[in-house]
């Protein structure tokens, strides 16, 4: 096992004063158990992978599509964060329209949390960042960085020492 493994190495590079080992028979306390070598890690099913896929697919055309998008106040001037900032789709059109809304992602609170749910599982699955260390991150360790030599926009993530 990779425990094992490592607790060889420290040994052999004098970090540990005795050659500590797990004993064979743990695998037979109550409360431990041992996956088959081929099947570590849990997996889903072909059925529970293709609900998983439909489910992001429509939340990612939920959040995307340009009809449920927030707004600005004032579509015709430019963002400013006091006089001109962005509002959702419900809180813009109010009641006008609301029996043909997209009640999920025209209102700002469940858009919000689909957003969050969206945004949490590509950087769980495409960081390997742990779900620890991705509820203490911060908007200051989140960055966007535009490449000089195509114009293409990067997000670079900083996880400090103290998350």
């Amino acid at each position: 096992s990779c425990l094992r493994w490592l607790l060889n190495q420290a040994f052999k590079k004098n970090l540990l004063p005795k050659q500590l080992s797990i004993p064979d028979g743990m695998k037979n306390w109550s409360g431990v158990h041992k996956l088959p070598d081929n099947f570590r890690r849990g997996r889903f099913t072909k059925s529970q992978y293709r609900k998983l896929t439909d489910h992001f697919r429509s939340v990612s055309f939920g959040l995307q599509k340009n009809e449920w998008k927030p707004v600005l106040q004032n579509p015709s001037l430019p963002f400013h964060p006091v006089t001109n900032c962005w509002q959702s789709r419900a809180q813009h059109e109010g009641k006008t329209g609301s029996d043909k809304r997209n009640k999920t992602y025209t209102s700002k609170s469940r858009r919000y949390t689909k957003a969050i749910f969206w945004f949490a599982s590509l950087m769980l699955s495409n960081t390997g960042i742990r779900v620890s260390e991705l509820v203490k991150l911060k908007h200051k360790h989140i960055k966007l960085v535009r490449d000089n030599d195509d114009g293409q926009l990067y997000t670079v993530i900083t996880i400090p020492k103290t998350v």
